[in-house]
């Protein structure tokens, strides 16, 4: 379905007793790697895992070539016995394909859920990071309203996708409103939010309460300066 994409509009969510909003900055969780192996290409790409409502595990994601490293154990050595995954890459007329890497189980515990597993796909340009834990939906990271992920040069400037963190509210892309009866279609992901484009970890709607209906509150700038309009509210009652 095509949706327009420009400026986001949406100035404030609200959700019910059901969830909290997010209260970790991730800006001051450190990006560094304690040991590094040596990679195979000039070029290895980071991401940054972290886990638990505090972000108290912190798992590195490093893609090499036809190679991943999970730091599976968060204890940031990459050189580890188990942390390394190969993987194979589509082969010619099989661009569409994509890729799948089975990264495996977490075994870092503060914060993290019994046997949580991480998977990464590729199809085409798009990155997708997906967790899931035992009894549990899967939440995964790959675009939203900022961009799309995107594994970093160094690790200084690494996404961080925060997994099992307080919920909140994002749109799925940007939009604008436009005056006038035309509506415009909305959608919003619910999840954990992330530090970088595409880090939203959105959860699978289908692990959430058939009988929670987030509300959003949408604010106007007033035409010519003016006094601000009334804020509009809108329940999110339906799902796709």
């Amino acid at each position: 379905m095509h949706r327009q994409r420009t400026a986001l509009a949406l100035a404030v969510l609200v959700l019910g007793a059901a969830t909290a909003m997010a209260d970790v900055d991730l800006t001051k969780v450190e990006r560094r790697i304690a040991k590094e192996p040596t990679y195979q290409t000039k070029a290895p790409k980071y991401c940054l895992l972290v886990f638990g409502p505090e972000a108290a595990t912190r798992v590195w994601l490093v893609l090499d070539g036809d190679t991943l490293y999970i730091d599976r154990n968060g204890n940031g050595d990459l050189t580890d016995d188990g942390e390394k995954v190969k993987f194979e890459k589509p082969k010619d007329g099989e661009r569409n394909a994509g890729i799948h890497v089975e990264a495996g189980t977490i075994t870092a515990k503060e914060g993290v859920a019994p046997n949580t597993k991480v998977e990464l796909m590729f199809y085409g340009p798009k990155t997708y990071v997906v967790c899931q834990a035992e009894g549990k939906g899967w939440q995964r990271a790959a675009g939203d309203g900022s961009g799309d992920l995107t594994f970093a040069d160094r690790p200084a400037d690494a996404p961080i996708i925060h997994f099992g963190g307080p919920l909140s509210l994002a749109a799925d892309e940007p939009y604008t409103l436009q005056r006038g009866d035309k509506p415009t279609e909305f959608y919003t992901f619910l999840g954990t939010p992330g530090l970088g484009k595409g880090t939203f970890a959105c959860i699978s709607y289908e692990n959430v309460g058939k009988d929670v209906h987030p509300v959003a509150e949408f604010t106007f700038p007033a035409k010519g300066g003016g006094a601000p309009l009334p804020p509009v509210k809108v329940v999110l009652s339906q799902r796709c």
